[in-house]
């Protein structure tokens, strides 16, 4: 019976450990894995370099274009000086380009696709474990112009 009940137990103990696992959006850092900081931040403007308001700014791993799913994706919108500032809860990239989607949710700019790189230079060691990387991406935008 004592056997049995352990049996029973240690089942049920790794189903709800399984269980707990798949119900995470990004598995959780094990102790000891290398962690990094990721901080962008940029201004948007038009063409005649004045701070656009209210664009929404998209940073995605771009392997979510690959048709393949992965889940690192943020999104902001700029303020009134056109700057924006993303500061995911990423630990990781499964890449090493991210895609930064930036449009106009007005309509009255077109939207641009900008992919960014991460090189292993954009990497700053913070501690043993940990990094950080800082980027900047100021982006252009032109103007739509309606058809006559």
């Amino acid at each position: 019976m004592k056997n049995a009940l352990l049996r029973l137990s240690s089942l049920l103990l790794t189903a709800l450990g399984f269980g707990m696992v798949s119900c995470e959006i990004q598995s959780q850092v094990e102790y000891g894995s290398p962690t990094t900081d990721f901080s962008f931040k940029g201004k948007v403007t038009d063409a005649a370099n004045k701070p656009l308001q209210g664009i929404r700014v998209i940073v995605q791993d771009s392997i979510l274009d690959t048709g393949l799913f992965y889940y690192l994706r943020d999104t902001t919108y700029t303020g009134s000086d056109g700057r924006y500032a993303l500061n995911p809860d990423w630990y990781m990239l499964m890449q090493n380009t991210l895609r930064f989607k930036v449009e106009s949710p007005e309509g009255d700019y077109r939207g641009r696709i900008v992919d960014l790189p991460i090189l292993p230079s954009d990497y700053h060691s913070t501690g043993t474990w940990t990094s950080q990387v800082e980027k900047t991406l100021d982006i252009t935008l032109e103007p739509v112009i309606p058809a006559q």
